[in-house]
């Protein structure tokens, strides 16, 4: 009985194994960290302003300067750039949209490597989402449901 006991327990390892999280190697997490930065600056930005939408250069400097030999990574990232590079920074709704689907793109890159500082947020009344370190509700979108939305993604 002792001998199934032990067969089963290593029958299991490998799958208990392969349901861990991805380590995000740390040249990696640095450029996520100088991302998120960066994508908190527009949201702090959005958050703050009504009316003016914030510049996303910096965004796409910092992306820019990331090679990832992760191709997993480094995919979503380019998925990120690609995004930004077609946003409309003249119409406000088409900005918001578009960087709502950027923040979904972090979402995967936070669940796929298990990333905690970061938590993904959704206002279903203006369907948008968005990233932001900690918990606290700060709805960048809509000036009239600051505190509109819920975590999805710790």
């Amino acid at each position: 009985m002792k001998n199934l006991y032990v067969l089963f327990l290593l029958l299991l390892m490998p799958l208990v194994s392969c349901s861990r999280a991805p380590q995000m190697e740390v040249s990696d997490q640095k450029h996520f960290r100088n991302i998120m930065d960066e994508n908190h600056k527009i949201h702090k930005f959005l958050f703050e302003n009504d009316t003016r939408l914030p510049g996303i250069k910096s965004l796409q400097d910092v992306l820019d300067q990331v090679q990832s030999k992760d191709p997993v990574f480094q995919e979503k990232l380019d998925r990120i750039s690609t995004m930004l590079a077609s946003i409309d920074s003249r119409d406000r709704m088409k900005f918001i949209k578009s960087y709502s689907a950027i923040s979904l793109v972090y979402g995967e890159i936070i669940k796929t490597y298990n990333i905690k500082q970061y938590t993904r947020f959704y206002c279903s009344m203006e369907d948008n989402n968005w990233i932001s370190s900690g918990f606290k509700i700060e709805n960048p979108y809509s000036p009239e449901m600051r505190d509109c939305g819920e975590i999805i993604q710790e």
